[in-house]
């Protein structure tokens, strides 16, 4: 599954599969996107935590997606949770890795694409503002917001390939400076300054 999936074009929705995440969003758009773009694959990676009800009841999430699935012949993939080896190369080829939080606290996921340099689609007020600057090294939108997510991904799929790429660039530029190697340093010289009474 992985290796055909790497020769398709597809969004990424990679985290805890519930609303509280934005999942409800992804699946809201999933209808406008398959007609707008034929050869677009939607795929979700993470744990099923359902969707909450009115009721009171909490629905599936791989079940609305098992019939998204079948209603688009194959174009929604639900490939459960994944380790890391098997999930990397998935987020590195995705034409976006789309993480549409109501709330979050700058989440690994997020971290972890940049540096592989995949294109983010985060949210304003859920924290992904401490590294995207719209437009420039991601896309940002409105949480809750179907809309505001469709147009993120028209303007992505509008954008030439050497912009797309040139984004991708400065998404790993951007988490560089938060590579082990460069925190250790920082810290190792604050306590320097620390012990020299000079901090």
């Amino acid at each position: 599954m992985t290796e055909k999936l790497l020769q398709k074009k597809y969004l990424l929705f990679n985290s805890t599969l519930s609303r509280l995440k934005g999942t409800h969003i992804g699946i809201e758009v999933t209808e406008l996107l398959m007609e707008k773009y034929p050869d677009l694959h939607i795929v979700y990676a993470g744990y099923d935590c359902g969707l909450s009800q009115k009721n009171g009841g909490v629905q599936s999430i791989s079940d609305i997606l098992k019939k998204q699935n079948r209603k688009y012949r194959g174009r929604v993939i639900y490939l459960k949770h994944l380790s890391h080896e098997t999930l990397f190369p998935i987020v590195k080829h995705s034409l976006a890795c789309v993480l549409p939080s109501r709330v979050d606290n700058l989440p690994n996921s997020c971290i972890e694409a940049m540096s592989l340099g995949s294109i983010v689609i985060g949210t304003y007020g859920a924290s992904f503002e401490q590294l995207i600057k719209n437009k420039e090294n991601g896309l940002l939108i409105k949480r809750d917001s179907a809309d505001s997510l469709m147009k993120a991904v028209d303007y992505l799929m509008d954008m030439p390939e050497n912009e797309r790429q040139a984004m991708r660039e400065k998404a790993v530029s951007t988490v560089s400076r938060l590579s082990p190697e460069n925190i250790y340093t920082k810290t190792v010289d604050f306590y320097k300054k620390v012990i020299e009474g000079k901090a």
